[in-house]
Parts: structure tokens; sequence; C-alpha cells
């Protein structure tokens, strides 16, 4: 897909106490097109960052990032978490946790970043510290890959960082990038990262269920409640991105106009997100993906409590403006 130059473009918000940096979390299964397409959406405005996941780190973990100092045997021979969680999920998926405290570091290192003295930012991330939990580290524990012990602590650090920086991770949208697993493993294969190759379609089956109720079906729990209210776009990439598809996420932006409120929801002023929103609650897909042919290239999904919200907030904008014409249409 042709990238046009950088270029300045409208900003989805801005608060009262100043620029606020709109943050939005790139998710979907292994292989969905989440590097490929936060790349592209760096490309599109000056005003737009992206937080890659550290992949790189996973793959060689060192205590420092000096290049001359002498490195110890382990680390010569690789230091890959990531593959030997892959090889071996019984004995490293609770050290693979490393995962979750790396993203942090390196969202947290992005909001002090370039984009602090941006007019208009928006700051996408490959993947949040919720799908670090909710989707992968929950599916270990739930293979038995984590014992409850490990699945413990895990759940006691997470609530904690959050607790100390999470405010400042805080999602305003989501953006579901709903590939089939035949495509992602088709992809895995395609792309030919080592550590990837002997992952079972089983798997990935497994992480689009629990994507499904996350963002789709909106029936995953968790301890954070806010997420319950954040706007969701879903964009169907079985095939390959292209162009429209950035205009999606413009268009979404442009429905994340309001500040949060003091109750700490998400609403939108968007008549059409509203729309948009009872749309995609009329449609139903199997969890699997069978239907992803026929349904539409994109969705925009808000949960029933902020649709309510702004059908309250639109008869609102209704009747003041009835009050100012002088009638009283009810």
């Amino acid at each position: 897909m042709a990238t046009p130059p950088k270029r300045s473009c409208p900003s989805p918000a801005s608060s009262s106490e100043g620029t606020h940096i709109k943050k939005i979390s790139i998710e979907g299964n292994i292989t969905a097109g989440k590097s490929t397409f936060v790349n592209i959406l760096k490309q599109v405005c000056e005003d737009w960052e992206v937080v890659p996941e550290p992949v790189a780190r996973w793959c060689n973990v060192q205590r420092t990032q000096d290049e001359f100092e002498e490195l110890t045997t382990s680390q010569k021979s690789g230091g890959n978490v990531l593959q030997m969680m892959y090889e071996k999920p019984e004995r490293w998926s609770f050290t693979f946790s490393y995962a979750c405290l790396s993203r942090i570091r390196a969202q947290l290192a992005s909001l002090s970043g370039k984009l602090k003295d941006a007019e208009k930012p928006v700051l996408f991330f490959e993947r949040s510290v919720y799908s670090d939990r909710y989707i992968f580290a929950s599916d270990l524990y739930e293979s038995d890959c984590m014992n409850e012990t490990e699945w413990t602590i895990y759940q006691d650090w997470h609530d904690w960082m959050n607790d100390q920086f999470g405010q400042r991770l805080e999602l305003d949208g989501i953006t579901y990038l709903r590939a089939t697993p035949e495509k992602c493993l088709s992809r895995i294969y395609l792309r030919g990262r080592n550590e990837e190759q002997d992952i079972p379609l089983e798997y990935l089956e497994e992480l689009r269920y629990k994507h499904e109720s996350w963002l789709l079906h909106r029936t995953l729990k968790t301890n954070f409640d806010y997420l319950q209210e954040v706007p969701v776009l879903t964009l169907h990439v079985n095939e390959d991105l292209h162009e429209s598809l950035v205009e999606k996420v413009k268009e979404f932006l442009s429905t994340l106009i309001f500040p949060k409120t003091t109750d700490g929801q998400n609403v939108s002023r968007s008549f059409g997100l509203l729309q948009a929103n009872f749309s995609y609650k009329t449609k139903r897909h199997d969890v699997q993906g069978k239907a992803i042919q026929a349904s539409p290239q994109y969705q925009i999904g808000l949960p029933q409590r902020a649709v309510l919200r702004l059908g309250a907030l639109l008869e609102d904008v209704r009747l003041e403006g009835n009050r100012q014409n002088g009638t009283n249409e009810n």
C-alpha cells in the first residue's frame, strides 16, 4: 500500500487543561498485521507516533545496553525468552511476564518523547498491558503453563504496576485487527520469525476466542472498569492492508472528541458513532470467524451504557435547541 508523506492532520481531541495525547491500542492475533499497520500509521501524520512491541528485547534479554560490555555465555547464546517460552511454555511462561514490564517501560517512555510538544498528538500502542494479561497470560494459565502461585503473583504485580502508572497509559480507543486463525497461521510462515514457526493453529484459535470475547462481544471481565466503555474500531484484515483502513482510523479518531467525564467514562458527540454501534449490535459473528467475508469492512462499537448516555446527551441537545427556538416539541 502506498503511503503519502507525513502531513498535519486534524486533532481528534484536546483537553481544556492542555493538549491531551490520545492513546489508541492496536490489538489482534499473532500476525494479524499490527506491526505493519502501526508503521503505516506512523507515516500518515506528523503528530501521530507509535510504540511497537519490544520484540527485540524479548529475543535478546540483556542487563545492559552498553555495546562495549562483554556479554556472558548465556547472553551470547541468546537470552531469547520468546523462543524459550514457545519451546517450553510450562517452564518459561512466568518468566515471559517480562514482556509486560518491557511494554510498560516503552509506553511510558513514549509519553515524554517528541509528542509532548506536539499540537495534535495521537499515540498508537502495538498491543496494551490489558491484552498482555487478559489474552496472553490468562491463556497460559488456563493451559496449565503457569501454576496457581505464578498466576497469583502475576496478577498482583500487574495490579500494582497499573496502580502506579496505569492512569498515564489509559486508552481512549482500541483498534481491533480481525483475521481468521488460518490466515494468521499462513502469515506466520510468510513472516519467517524463527521463534514462531511451531505455533499450532489451536493456539491461534484460543487467542482469537479471547480477542472476540473482549473486543466484539464485550463479555470478558477485567479489573479495569473503564475498559468496558472504551470505543472499539474493528477492521477486517483477512486481505492485505490498504489505504481505506487508514481513513477508517481517521474517522474513528474524529469521534473521540470528549475528554473523560467525571465518572471516568468515555462519551462521544458523534451521532454517526451511535448509528454504527447499533449496526454492530445487530451483527453477531461466529467466534471462529466464519462470517468474516460477509461482514462489513469495519465496525465501531460502544457498550450499551455508553450508547444510553450518548442517547441521553443527544436528547438534551435536541431539547435545548427547541427551548432556544421557542418551541415545546417533545
